[in-house]
């Protein structure tokens, strides 16, 4: 990129930030209840999107639309989905978790591995208690040990129920 150019894109840059991250899952109950209950974000209503048009049998808030520019947006025509927002608890993060009803297609196969797969790295206070907490909430969600991945970083990886990977990283003060 020559420098004009990237004197251009930083201008443009300093004006954009984070709205949220969506991840497209198979049943958003269980999804939800991983999320909320064993990652530990914190329900969100309708995201800032407006009201939410339905709650679920277990008390989430959804908004559910089949509409034709959804249908437009996502090169998906004739699609429904439900979607629930959660949020970290300082709420820099917002993560979308939206389900097909109509016009979903089969799940991918989410892994370290494979190219396009994504991963979720979350920081927290108390990686070990976190470790602790999943290990009997969701021991079988764990799918890593605790790991010193750096000599002031601790990680460990839990599996969504959709199989992708999500890191709970503690960043410590070196001694």
């Amino acid at each position: 990129m020559t420098r004009p150019a990237c004197e251009e894109v930083a201008a443009t840059a300093a004006s954009m930030r984070l709205n949220h991250v969506g991840l497209t899952v198979g049943s958003l109950e269980a999804s939800y209840d991983f999320y909320t209950r064993v990652v530990g974000l914190v329900p969100f209503g309708a995201g800032g999107r407006g009201t939410a048009t339905a709650r679920t049998a277990s008390g989430i808030d959804v908004l559910e639309t089949d509409s034709a520019e959804l249908g437009k947006l996502t090169n998906n025509p004739g699609s429904a989905l439900r979607c629930a927002f959660v949020q970290s608890p300082d709420a820099r993060l917002v993560l979308q978790l939206v389900e097909y009803v109509v016009g979903g297609e089969k799940a991918i196969e989410p892994g370290h591995t494979r190219p396009g797969s994504p991963h979720i790295s979350l920081y927290v206070d108390d990686v070990a208690g976190r470790f602790a907490a999943a290990a009997v909430t969701a021991p079988d969600a764990i799918a890593s040990e605790l790991v010193q991945i750096t000599p002031t970083m601790r990680s460990f990886y839990l599996t969504d129920p959709d199989g992708v990977p999500v890191e709970l990283i503690e960043k410590q003060v070196a001694s």
